[in-house]
Order: C-alpha cells, then sequence, then structure tokens
C-alpha cells in the first residue's frame, strides 16, 4: 500500500508539473488582471476551462429584480449574487446596460451605515466611516464550481475607482493601478487566480458622503473551475501549487 502511494503522488506530481496554462505561464498559482477583453478571454481558453456568461437578461431568473423591484439575492448558473453590503439589495436596471436591456447594480447604492456628514467628510485625509464603498458580489452556490475568473464591463461615476477583493482577501486585494479609474462609459475590468476563488467583490472605492460616486456592471464572463477539481486527484490544480 505503501508502494502504491507513493507511486500515485509521484504520479500526480508530474501531471502537476507538466500542466501548461498556455505556452508562457508559470509552473504555479499567479494572479493576472486585465482591462482588455480579448486577452482575459483567450487566457481563460488557454487555461481549458469552460467560461460562463452572464448579462442580466434572463427574465425568469432575473424578473423579479426589474427595477423598480428590488430583491435581497439572485441566484443563476450556480452564482449567487447580491450588494456586497448585507443590508443592501440588487436590482437590474438600465443604467448600466452595455448590451440588451438590463444591467446589475446595489440599491441602495455603498454602505447604509457611513458618516453622513458632509463636514466631517470633506476633508483631505478622509475618515474610513465615510467613503461609500458601492459594489455588487458573486458567490459560488454550495456544490457550484469555483471560479478561476472574473470579468465585467463596469461603469458608473467619472473619477471613481474599481477594485476587485477575492474570497475576501482585503489585504491583497485586485488592484488595475491607473486603469482602475471609471468611466460614464463602460470599461472592461477582469482578474484570473489560478488557484481558484469562491467570491468576488466589485467595489468602488473613492466615492464618499458629499461626494457619492456609484457603479453598475454588465457582460460578466466567469471562468470556472473544471467540476472534477478537487476530486479524483484532490488538489491537483491547488494543492501543490501555491499562490
Amino acid at each position: 500500500m505503501k508502494n502504491n502511494l507513493m507511486t500515485y503522488w509521484s504520479l500526480t506530481f508530474l501531471v502537476v508539473a507538466t500542466l501548461s496554462f498556455g505556452e508562457t505561464a508559470p509552473a504555479s498559482a499567479e494572479m493576472t488582471v486585465y482591462t482588455d477583453e480579448a486577452a482575459y478571454l483567450n487566457a481563460l481558453t488557454n487555461l481549458s476551462v469552460s467560461t460562463l456568461q452572464e448579462g442580466f437578461e434572463d427574465d425568469a431568473a432575473w424578473g423579479s429584480s426589474r427595477s423598480p423591484l428590488t430583491v435581497a439575492s439572485v441566484t443563476r448558473s450556480g452564482i449567487v449574487w447580491t450588494s456586497n453590503f448585507t443590508a443592501n439589495r440588487i436590482k437590474t436596471g438600465g443604467g448600466p446596460v452595455r448590451t440588451g436591456l438590463w444591467g446589475l447594480l446595489s440599491d441602495p447604492h455603498g454602505d447604509p451605515d457611513r458618516q453622513t456628514s458632509i463636514l466631517l467628510c470633506d476633508v483631505e485625509s478622509v475618515p474610513p466611516e465615510c467613503f461609500q464603498h458601492d459594489g455588487i458580489k458573486g458567490t459560488a452556490a454550495q456544490g457550484a464550481s469555483p471560479f478561476f475568473g472574473v470579468g465585467a464591463w463596469i461603469t458608473g461615476t467619472a473619477g471613481g475607482n474599481i477594485l476587485f477583493v477575492l474570497d475576501g482577501n482585503e489585504a491583497n486585494p485586485v488592484d488595475f493601478g491607473d486603469q482602475g479609474v471609471v468611466t460614464a462609459a463602460h470599461k472592461f475590468f477582469g482578474v484570473i487566480d489560478t488557484a481558484g476563488f469562491s467570491t468576488f467583490e466589485i467595489r468602488e472605492t473613492e466615492g464618499k458622503t458629499g461626494d457619492e460616486k456609484v457603479i453598475g456592471a454588465d457582460d460578466f464572463s466567469l471562468g470556472l473551475m473544471p467540476a472534477t477539481a478537487g476530486k479524483a486527484m484532490p488538489g491537483v490544480p491547488l494543492l501543490l501549487l501555491d499562490k
């Protein structure tokens, strides 16, 4: 039995060592950000993972969220969609639309408990409790495939800034640098993390009381982890590949 186990793990290591995530990808998990949708989708293709498109047009799933109606959450294709604040709701409306009739946004926008004093918040060093942090969140439903990537077309108040937070990792948010600035026109933002993740949050970081900045999103492309990950060969994409 011991020899069989050694042989199994040796073969497993060999498989992991020879997995190819594209010709130039390293043999370790990595995170890559994208502001070009074609490059993002091409990278997902090179990973040989399935891609799920969500444009919020399916009335059977999203009909209860059509503005002015709001809902706490919508679950579709194994993804639970919510606001990034648990006290808020979500709705689909025309404001964030890029294609079709509907885009997704939080209702209300941002932290419902933020400081409301403009005098306190209109200062150079803004207290944390003043920030709005408008955004939306997606979570892999129980038993559903986690994610390899998330990309979306985002629009909102010009001058806002976008971060993605994966699996609640506040210490290491996905920062788009100078490319993270929001415009009234839609811009694509995406990230691939080959370690996989189960939640993603799209968060605006500049808006504050007295200078509110809101966002909405449309046309998501989600890279899904293989359904066999963690089953027949536990951890092949994750166990030996450190983030």
